[in-house]
């Protein structure tokens, strides 16, 4: 069975390599992009339900019946879209014929039934109610109300037509997405992964409380390539837990700290875990003006994270690794310098060239490959190229499942406008208020964002949330932003947390209390895209006086927030000077110069007190007694 599913996943690989680089047309092979999108999901549902059984109760590397069948019904309904675009594509965009219903009707179950088995219930739950939309509309009062659409309309708009199931979310997974996700692979087959590693090391281990803050820089260098979070925390989290539970920190917070930071990879240009292209389909603009946009708030959010783990690191007495323990800087860079250039060029062809995202992630890994040739440390033989393929593979399923699902709710939106439904209710309840508004948003963003991948979480959200605030004068990219961030709330914070879950399970420490460890580590994440909303500077919009202000105005009030949650700040701070500095944070995070005079007014006298207690604190110590 592990050989089979092996097979099929570096089989899927390399056939999306060689449509990504259009191969198949030097070649002559002219593949339409929904048979390609058809074939790409077949191969996906195939791999699910060998890979991934109905229950835990299953025994593994057994295939029971009932899969079996589901994958000759996932080859049907697949194959019978290959056989539609390839024959006779124009004779059925609008009504599926009897045998299209029943075919959809199927390959719409087994997409729910295989985003069930990768990622959870939330997710065909939510694609499930958005299916009934379309039929029973007619029998919904107000805004809601439709006019009903019969089976065949549904199936030949949502399965036959390429504007749902393989429509724009299935199309950005099997071209962008995956093109990065291989790249991933191979840049971490190639020994990239230990070297970031030994370079958060080298760069932080030796401060007090190193470890926690190799965490943070690790999974801010390795989460902007991994594309989830729970892939970041397994995959760096397994060596800094361990690191920071043997300095000293707690369980609960070292895993809390590894699930912040690894979440944190989502929002860290250049790469962004993939999301940044997804936005720029949705937003119309540049690769660039997205990176740009997202910098400062990524900078901003690492950055209040690194200071709470340092007050941590105060507030216990923890010191850092012992220097001989550590690479040194000079030497690692010495042993791996090297792995930033395949980087460097997909920041190049992206920025500079303006080359297709897919493309450029072709060329790097191009590089990438070219590289190992000469560099032994980086070269990969027969079994490091095929073990790539196959993580790639592996990785993509869990992508395609949800992106597939979601092309079912933009199909639902599309067929019936309720987009604009939707839109005007969030409007009405708010009262027209803009802060009303932002807090429903943010409220349907964190619950639609449980359960779900960091993918289909921002594709479900640009179409549900971010149409409502763009309907309220918010700008586009301010309102897409907006919800990621929210949607990215929900890994960390419970219910659901499933990242800080994940790192709770590595550290064995209790689940709710890392959750809400994790919570108050990245408060920043709650705070800032009201900022944003208000404040466009914060997204390097707007005259750059304003920007300049915003930056450094910024970056105090997230000195501050740090302090004040994590309960130092040049010293150890009381619960009145917790409040003060929190409340400066906010007021100095708030745009306007109104705001920012206010909040220094409240900063500077505090760090004062602050200052004068330590200088008491240390004179006192200093008397023999």
């Amino acid at each position: 069975m592990a050989t089979l599913s092996g097979f099929l996943a570096v089989a899927m690989s390399l056939y999306q390599l060689l449509y990504i680089s259009a191969l198949f047309e030097r070649l002559g092979i002219f593949i339409p992009r929904t048979v390609y999108l058809a074939s790409s999901l077949g191969f996906v549902l195939v791999l699910v339900f060998l890979m991934y059984p109905v229950s835990k109760r299953v025994r593994p590397g057994k295939i029971p019946w009932y899969d079996i069948g589901f994958i000759i019904l996932s080859l049907a309904g697949t194959g019978y879209i290959v056989y539609v675009w390839t024959t006779e594509a124009a004779f059925q965009y609008t009504y599926a014929t009897p045998e299209g219903v029943i075919l959809g009707l199927v390959t719409t179950f087994l997409v729910l039934e295989a985003t069930r088995r990768t990622v959870g219930w939330a997710m065909p739950i939510v694609v499930f109610i958005f299916l009934l939309y379309p039929a029973f509309s007619n029998f919904l009062p107000g805004l809601l109300h439709g006019r009903g659409y019969s089976l065949e309309r549904m199936m030949g708009h949502l399965y036959v037509s390429g504007e749902g199931i393989f429509g724009l979310p299935l199309g950005i997974a099997a071209t962008i997405v995956v093109a990065y996700i291989i790249f991933a692979q191979f840049f971490n087959e190639s020994g990239a992964g230990k070297f970031f590693i030994n370079l958060a090391n080298s760069m932080v281990g030796h401060f007090r409380g190193g470890p926690a803050k190799v965490a943070v820089v690790a999974s801010a260098l390795f989460g902007t390539l991994s594309g989830s979070p729970v892939g970041n925390v397994v995959s760096t989290g397994v060596i800094t837990i361990p690191m920071m539970k043997k300095l000293g920190y707690p369980s609960h917070f070292a895993a809390a700290v590894e699930a912040v930071a690894s979440n944190g990879g989502q929002i860290m240009p250049p790469v962004m875990g993939a999301v940044v292209f997804i936005m720029v389909e949705f937003l119309g603009i540049s690769y660039w003006q997205v990176c740009v946009s997202a910098a400062l708030p990524a900078i901003l959010y690492f950055l209040a994270v690194f200071l709470m783990v340092d007050a941590e690191a105060v507030k216990t007495g923890l010191k850092g690794l012992p220097k001989s323990e550590m690479p040194s800087l000079k030497a690692t860079l010495r042993s791996g310098w090297w792995y930033f250039i395949p980087l460097v060029a997909l920041i190049y062809f992206l920025a500079i060239m303006h080359i297709a995202p897919e493309r450029a992630a072709l060329y790097s890994l191009a590089i990438l490959l070219l590289m190992g040739i000469g560099i032994k440390d980086m070269r990969m033989g027969p079994r490091s190229i095929i073990r790539a393929l196959k993580e790639a593979g592996k990785a993509m399923l869990t992508v395609s499942t949800t992106c597939a699902a979601a092309g079912i709710i933009l199909g639902a939106v599309s067929l019936t406008g309720l987009g604009i439904r939707l839109s005007s209710l969030l409007v009405y309840l708010s009262g027209g208020h803009l802060l009303a508004l932002l807090l429903l948003a943010a409220g349907a963003s964190f619950i639609l964002g449980m359960g779900l991948t960091v993918t289909a979480c921002y594709i479900m959200l640009a179409i549900l949330v971010a149409p409502a605030l763009v309907l309220m004068g918010v700008t586009p990219l301010a309102a897409h932003f907006f919800v990621l961030y929210w949607g990215l709330v929900s890994f960390i914070t419970p219910p659901v947390a499933i990242a800080a879950f994940a790192a709770a399970a590595i550290a064995k420490s209790d689940p709710l209390r890392t959750g809400w460890t994790a919570t108050r580590l990245g408060a920043v994440t709650y705070i800032l895209p009201f900022m944003w909303v208000y404040g466009p500077a914060l997204l390097m919009q707007g005259k750059p006086a304003d920007v300049v202000v915003a930056v450094v105005t910024s970056i105090i009030g997230c000195v501050a927030l740090a302090g004040g949650l994590g309960g130092y700040l040049i010293g150890r701070a009381n619960w009145v000077q917790r409040v003060l500095l929190i409340a400066s944070s906010l007021v100095l995070l708030a745009p306007g110069w109104k705001s920012d005079l206010a909040g220094i007014g409240i900063l500077v006298p505090t760090l004062i007190w602050l200052w004068q207690v330590q200088s008491r604190f240390k004179k006192n110590r200093a008397v023999p007694v």
